[in-house]
């Protein structure tokens, strides 16, 4: 706004503003911005950076205090062989509910049995303080993606179901690796 003010008296007033003060009058303009610009690159390459990096420090500290947490949580040997029985019942459990879906005509009693199994996993799972674990595996069976093309028969809603308890299955043995294994 001060350059077209200046510009505008130097060339239509009748206040005598001289070409010097019109062209200082420039240089402080650009002068400012040229500054503003800087002081912008230097705090975007030097102070963010090292702002973000202590976040990110802080981060992975409270992380890994959770996972040692959660470590001697289960570091008695005897505790962990136990899970590792319970959690190896349960990967038999959903095993012998795969096989048992092949010989449904019907699948009411079938999907309460695994929504029970879901259900008593997603527990176990809590019960040792493991609850995002739990959540990941709650979800991990819905959704049906290949599942949206052809004939909604019986044939169909077995392998949906199918797919569904393998999705669990998988779920459940990516856990019991990492965290128990």
């Amino acid at each position: 706004m001060a350059i077209v003010s200046a510009v505008a008296f130097w060339a239509f007033g009748k206040s005598a503003v001289t070409l010097a003060a019109l062209g200082r009058t420039v240089a402080i303009f650009v002068g400012s911005y040229l500054f503003v610009f800087a002081m912008s690159f230097v705090v975007n390459m030097f102070r963010a950076p090292a702002l973000l990096d202590e976040e990110r420090a802080r981060e992975i500290d409270t992380l890994t205090g959770v996972m040692q947490t959660q470590a001697l949580a289960i570091r008695d040997k005897s505790k962990q062989k136990e899970l590792q029985t319970q959690f190896a019942n349960f990967m038999q459990e959903g095993k012998e509910l795969a096989d048992k879906l092949l010989s449904m005509p019907h699948f009411g009693l079938w999907d309460k049995e695994r929504e029970d199994w879901k259900n008593r996993v997603s527990r176990a799972l809590e019960d040792i303080d493991f609850p995002t674990d739990a959540a990941a595996f709650r979800q991990s069976g819905e959704g049906h993606t290949e599942f949206n093309k052809g004939v909604a028969n019986d044939a169909y809603w077995q392998k949906f179901r199918s797919d569904q308890l393998n999705r669990y299955r998988a779920s459940l043995q990516s856990i019991v690796e990492r965290r128990l294994g």
